[in-house]
């Protein structure tokens, strides 16, 4: 039975063509979709920096030193605690530990709360006990601690700076939520491109071969079948004819566009190693915001 090798060659290279040509223009235009969202992804993280200062310098003017000696100097129960004697013989770090475990309200400020506490300490500190003879008898009158009122209007001062505070720190945490989903995003973006570039270059390599190649042996006479030669003079020979370079032409032209395709994966990867080096640490801390915050 004879076969006609033209007509197999021809369907064979237009099927090949045509799920190759499907494949490279998905791949392509994900591609394209990818790096721009690449370029949304840097532009959104030059923004996010931007934000990320403007709410650390917002944060820097706010009073959390004046806060803490408020709290401190009207604390009765601070008061009560000195004068029997609960803070004796306890190191700076012990102090504060205590004093930041029974007020919540404190702001991290150490320096300033060992400062005030001194000074309330110095002020209130229980005198020395007197030493008492055997059979002595002595009057010994109540210490009454009236509670320190504050002058008018201090704790509505105190409250509308706490709420400003309060309000820059869900700030922080919102820019602290979207650099962490943008260092997501940049991983989501490297495992695509990965896939993306192995098909690339399996386009590459499948289009010579299964489009260029079955073409090269038309038209064949009827009833003759292709042969493959390995004779490098045959095939230089054969290179030279004008069908054959026009299907050189050909698939130089397809392979450099898929080889342009090959660079810009390698331009997105750099883009986003790039914002990944820059996403630092300190972006999604929130102490980097605030000093002062404690949870």
């Amino acid at each position: 039975m004879n076969i006609d090798w033209n007509w197999f060659f021809s369907s064979f290279s237009q099927s090949a063509a045509a799920l190759l040509g499907i494949i490279g223009a998905f791949i392509i235009s994900r591609l394209i979709g990818i790096d721009e969202k690449c370029k949304n992804l840097e532009s959104e993280f030059d923004l996010l920096v931007l934000n990320y200062k403007r709410i650390k310098e917002t944060l820097s003017v706010r009073r959390f030193k004046w806060i803490n000696r408020i709290l401190l100097k009207h604390d009765d129960d601070l008061i009560k605690q000195i004068k029997k004697r609960e803070y004796e013989n306890l190191t700076n770090d012990q102090i504060l530990e205590k004093l930041y475990k029974q007020d919540h309200r404190l702001y991290k400020s150490d320096e300033v709360v060992l400062n005030t506490f001194q000074e309330i300490y110095n002020e209130n500190k229980p005198e020395k006990e007197p030493d008492f003879q055997p059979g002595e008898i002595r009057i010994v009158r109540p210490e009454i601690t009236l509670p320190k009122i504050a002058p008018k209007g201090t704790w509505d001062k105190v409250s509308a700076e706490k709420d400003l505070i309060n309000k820059y720190i869900i700030d922080a945490a919102e820019s602290i939520r979207k650099f962490e989903l943008n260092l997501n995003n940049i991983g989501n973006f490297e495992s695509s491109l990965k896939t993306i570039r192995l098909i690339v270059w399996t386009l590459i390599l499948a289009f010579p071969i299964l489009v260029i190649y079955p073409l090269h042996f038309l038209p064949l006479k009827i009833g003759n079948s292709p042969e493959i030669t390995f004779n490098l003079f045959y095939i230089v020979e054969n290179i030279a004819t004008l069908e054959n370079i026009l299907l050189l032409i050909f698939m130089v032209t397809v392979s450099s566009i898929f080889t342009y395709f090959l660079f810009l994966i390698r331009h997105i990867k750099t883009t986003l190693k790039k914002i990944e080096e820059s996403n630092l640490e300190e972006y999604r801390k929130i102490e980097s915001y605030c000093p002062y915050y404690r949870e």
